[in-house]
């Protein structure tokens, strides 16, 4: 799933913009706002936050997880985080991702939280999975 997702955005991508997508994200700092900034970012780190992903959850404690569980993505940005999570739930055991009740993804960027519903939504087409989506920004530090 996420290597069509990352081959759907290089296909929609801006021919102009191919050769140095980075550059219309500000180097993937800013909150992105746009169909083709959102492409642009995932063809510029797609494959770099897929491998980060897979990395980290080669030792997660999966036999450690409860009957049942929710994933929180806060800072999902379009889902990819989730997607790798969920790929490796069934990849372990498919029983596992039959475990999972609920997905709630939190993002500031209104456009790239319809994207990561859009993504997590497919990726979970045919399983009884409630899928939640809240605009928001991590809380400040001083609470202002």
């Amino acid at each position: 799933m996420i290597d069509s997702i990352i081959e759907r955005a290089r296909r929609e991508l801006p021919f102009a913009w191919r050769r140095n997508p980075w550059t219309y994200t500000d180097h993937g700092k800013k909150l992105l706002s746009s169909t083709d900034e959102l492409n642009a970012y995932i063809c510029a780190y797609g494959e770099m936050h897929k491998c980060k992903c897979l990395s980290a959850l080669q030792n997660f404690p999966y036999e450690e997880l409860p009957s049942t569980f929710e994933i929180v993505d806060w800072g999902c940005g379009q889902g990819i985080g989730t997607i790798c999570m969920m790929e490796c739930l069934y990849a372990r055991d498919p029983y596992l991702l039959r475990r999972l009740k609920r997905v709630t993804l939190i993002e500031p960027a209104s456009v790239s939280l319809t994207r990561a519903l859009e993504n997590v939504s497919n990726a979970l087409k045919g399983w009884n999975i409630e899928v939640r989506a809240l605009q928001n920004y991590l809380p400040a530090y001083n609470n202002s």
